[in-house]
């Protein structure tokens, strides 16, 4: 929302309910969209979990039905990526994605992603490539696996897996390079949190390299490219870090 000189920023209503939590928001054709989340945060069953999409512009008092996903997935921790194409909606705990081109029409379904994962990270990387890193699976299994999808040639395919582990870490990417950081590589106790940084080259063969760490150690931050410059935002850390990093996996490193 454009801030005028001597004007006060126009802020959205409240979402109608009371909880609207682990939903995805993105502004797209002059509008707020948020979709999914959790209606009942004690209950992480379907029946918790919201499959509809609101939408709001400055024009409005309240916020308004949106686009519909026509699917009855549940739709919970979710992100939105902007394309060229428009904007791609992904769950990769449900492994479901769909496309929304016109906010005036419904989604379309989009293509499965290749594992079903939970507090993985979702950007969009070099052209309109999407990457999907980290996360644990369905069995609380932490996972270094790293997916692509190019949605304009319509394949899917793995990249080379991290050098740690990790979920709820952050990631995003500067030209060809994707930079994964922080998160926790396991449970969530003082041991486990990282610091790591790691780096691939989507136009190099090399793998992921490690880069300098961040200054602590921190989980559930956001990682942002700011005209070129990488920007940690918020996130959880660890007060009494410990002195040693968790084991690296050696079978993935790489000179």
């Amino acid at each position: 929302m454009k801030l005028e000189n001597n004007s006060r920023c126009n802020f959205p209503p409240d979402l109608p309910g009371s909880k609207w939590g682990d939903h995805t928001t993105v502004f797209f054709q002059r509008h707020l969209i948020t979709c999914g989340g959790l209606t009942d945060y004690s209950n992480y069953t379907g029946t918790s979990t919201n499959i509809t999409c609101l939408k709001w512009n400055k024009n409005s008092s309240q916020w308004m039905d949106g686009p519909n996903m026509r699917n009855d997935k549940w739709f919970y921790g979710a992100f939105a990526v902007n394309t060229s194409l428009g904007v791609w909606f992904i769950d990769p705990s449900n492994g479901v994605s769909y496309l929304l081109k016109d906010i005036k029409k419904d989604m379309e379904p989009g293509p499965h992603t290749n594992t079903r994962r939970w507090y993985s990270c979702v950007i969009k990387a070099f052209g309109d490539s999407i990457i999907i890193s980290g996360g644990q699976d369905l069995y609380n299994n932490d996972l270094d696996s790293v997916e692509l999808y190019d949605h304009h040639m319509n394949f899917s395919r793995n990249l080379p897996p991290l050098l740690f582990t990790r979920h709820s870490h952050a990631c995003s990417s500067v030209g060809t390079l994707v930079v994964v950081s922080g998160g926790t590589s396991g449970s969530y106790s003082d041991d486990l949190i990282l610091d790591t940084v790691e780096v691939l080259d989507l136009m190099s063969s090399s793998g992921w390299k490690l880069f300098p760490k961040l200054p602590r150690r921190l989980y559930y931050g956001v990682m942002v490219n700011l005209r070129g410059k990488l920007v940690y935002i918020g996130g959880q850390y660890i007060p009494n870090p410990p002195e040693t990093d968790p084991p690296i996996n050696m079978s993935n490193q790489h000179e």
